[in-house]
C-alpha cells in the first residue's frame, strides 16, 4: 500500500467518526433535516419514475 492510499483510508476514517459523533450530538437537528428533505426526496423520486416511463413509452 502507497502512503497516499493510507491516509485516505485513516481521513475516512476520522470523517465518519466526526459525522457519527454530529449525527449523535444534534440528533434533533438531523431529525428535522431528514424530516424537510423528505417530501422533496419523494417529490424527485416520482418525477424520475415518471421520466423513464415516458421514455419507455417512446421507445
Amino acid at each position: 500500500m502507497r502512503s497516499k492510499d493510507i491516509f485516505k483510508i485513516i481521513l475516512g476514517l476520522l470523517v465518519m467518526v466526526v459525522g457519527t459523533y454530529g449525527v449523535i450530538y444534534w440528533r434533533w437537528h438531523v431529525l428535522d433535516l431528514f424530516k424537510g428533505a423528505l417530501g422533496p426526496s419523494v417529490f424527485f423520486i416520482g418525477l424520475l419514475i415518471l421520466l423513464i416511463g415516458m421514455s419507455d413509452l417512446r421507445s
